[in-house]
């Protein structure tokens, strides 16, 4: 009877089988890594962009409503319709007209809102009472208090500046460049020892951003 020979992988077959199966999961395993990294810098983007929007949607909404109505402290004491600047606690201060009623409450429409830089974080505090029953030192530094909201993270600086009447007919109708030079505007308002009254007529904020450089936004109030 004649024996039937038994075929089979040898020793070195099997052990290129295994090396090609360690480098196809390798392959497979670093596309797969760099999708999920792809995935995760995406949505973070995606995150950081909807916080930057809303952020600067916030802010073009209280300076483009800005309204000239100072508040008073517990003596009966004016404060400018907008404060900031070098000299203020914070960054700025201001009023502003367009706070929503939906539910017909019994109050007014104005607010009062405060921008201040704490560490990297940009912060935003409103008040709904105008004339308060305690005087602000405009030079002691804002806390988060009740109302205190975190509105953009990766904030390194943020400044204020402030262009008057008149600095307004020293301006050209149209920058050559155009580029608009405001290295001569006011960087105070209402904070100096004769505070400007009423509005000024622009606000340049400038921010710097840790992952996207300088920011730069002009606004007019509306009043």
């Amino acid at each position: 009877m004649r024996a039937h020979k038994t075929s089979g992988f040898t020793l070195l077959e099997v052990l290129i089988a295994i090396a090609l199966t360690a480098v196809v999961g390798t392959i497979a395993y670093s596309g797969l890594s760099s999708v999920l990294m792809s995935a995760e810098q995406t949505q973070a983007a995606m995150a950081r962009s909807t916080e930057l929007s809303r952020a600067m949607r916030i802010i073009s909404r209280d300076f483009e409503y800005s309204v000239n109505r100072p508040i008073r402290d517990e003596l009966g004491f004016d404060e400018p319709a907008m404060m900031g600047g070098d000299g203020f606690r914070g960054l700025v201060g201001l009023t502003r007209s367009g706070w929503p009623n939906g539910g017909l409450a019994p109050r007014g429409h104005l607010e009062r809102v405060y921008y201040y830089l704490d560490d990297t974080t940009l912060y935003r505090m409103r008040s709904t009472a105008l004339d308060r029953a305690y005087r602000l030192d405009p030079t002691a530094p804002l806390v988060a208090g009740d109302g205190a909201v975190a509105l953009l993270t990766g904030v390194e600086a943020f400044e204020v500046v402030f262009l008057d009447e008149g600095q307004l007919a020293t301006l050209p109708d149209r920058p050559s460049d155009g580029v608009l030079d405001t290295s001569r505007w006011r960087r105070d308002w209402g904070v100096a020892e004769t505070p400007y009254q009423g509005l000024p007529v622009a606000v340049e904020i400038r921010l710097r951003l840790s992952d996207l450089g300088d920011l730069v936004r002009v606004y007019v109030p509306s009043v």
